[in-house]
């Protein structure tokens, strides 16, 4: 986990804020200007925030969430909370996956698996308990899926 505030926290700050970013379809060469439209600021405020070393996405990091309706928790800490808003959530685990590299077609997999344990889909279950007893990982179990 990185530091709240140190160059290495900030740099996995901006990781997570560009793969937002991507995730809804934004180029990399656009991401400053769309960043800066959606929060009311200067395409260099923005810029900072996506590439700078210094603290300007710790200062407007929470409107940029409340902007892109992503979780606070992911974008500052990286973990996934739990959510009321399921769409938040299905968003949420979507680009989170794809933060970690994952290719979308093991993405929509995650996506059906997880939907079909939450409907009590048999095969589902069974592979969920496999993954909570540590006898299956869960991209192994979505891959299976």
């Amino acid at each position: 986990m990185d530091d709240y505030n140190t160059t290495t926290g900030i740099a996995e700050k901006q990781k997570r804020l560009r793969a937002v970013l991507s995730y809804d379809g934004i180029a990399e060469k656009e991401m400053h200007f769309h960043l800066a439209k959606v929060l009311n600021v200067s395409n260099s405020v923005a810029k900072r925030m996506l590439y700078g070393y210094h603290k300007t996405i710790l200062m407007r990091g929470i409107r940029a969430c409340i902007a892109l309706n992503i979780s606070v928790e992911w974008l500052y800490f990286g973990r996934l909370a739990r959510l009321d808003n399921s769409k938040e959530l299905i968003r949420m685990l979507r680009i989170n996956m794809a933060y970690k590299g994952y290719p979308k077609e093991i993405i929509d997999k995650a996506m059906r698996f997880n939907f079909a344990f939450i409907a009590g889909m048999k095969k589902a279950v069974n592979m969920m308990n496999l993954i909570e007893t540590k006898r299956m990982n869960y991209i192994e179990a979505v891959t299976a899926f």
